[in-house]
């Protein structure tokens, strides 16, 4: 049975309670509410690319996309936790509808990697920001290293 991400959210909300003191500048709160929304969509996505592999009779590519589909998602919700501990206020907004073809699966792995390296880039950016220090925040180390 596979770890459900919203089992892993209640888990560390729990452990990670007694650093919820810090407050959020609005202008990250704003940032981090976007990034929840860049990480749902990851997840929708590699859903997408996932379908489109079950379609295609390739039940290896299909589940690998799967798996990162949940992972994408239990990044969404370590975002939601932080924002929560810090008396801050999660906004969702609509999501993106991602593509429903693909190409060859060779493409489309070279689409993840793109993907990835700009979902990287945008959770380095929010480090970057003034109003989130360094500290080894336990939700923000998860997604940044994960």
């Amino acid at each position: 049975m596979e770890d459900d991400p919203a089992d892993y959210y209640i888990a560390q909300h729990s452990l990670d309670k007694k650093e919820s003191n810090t407050m959020l500048l609005q202008s990250m709160q704003k940032a981090l509410n976007k990034q929840i929304n860049d990480e749902i969509y990851s997840s929708y996505l590699y859903l997408s690319m996932a379908t489109h592999f079950q379609a295609a009779n390739l039940p290896g590519f299909a589940n690998w996309m799967s798996v990162q589909s949940k992972e994408e998602y239990g990044h969404a919700l370590k975002i939601y936790g932080y924002i929560h501990d810090r008396g801050g206020r999660v906004t969702l907004d609509a999501v993106a509808k991602p593509p429903a073809t693909f190409k060859k699966p060779l493409d489309v792995m070279k689409q993840v990697l793109d993907h990835e390296r700009e979902i990287t880039g945008t959770i380095n950016k929010l480090y970057e920001r003034k109003g989130l220090p360094h500290t080894g925040d336990a939700a923000m180390v998860c997604v940044r290293t994960s």
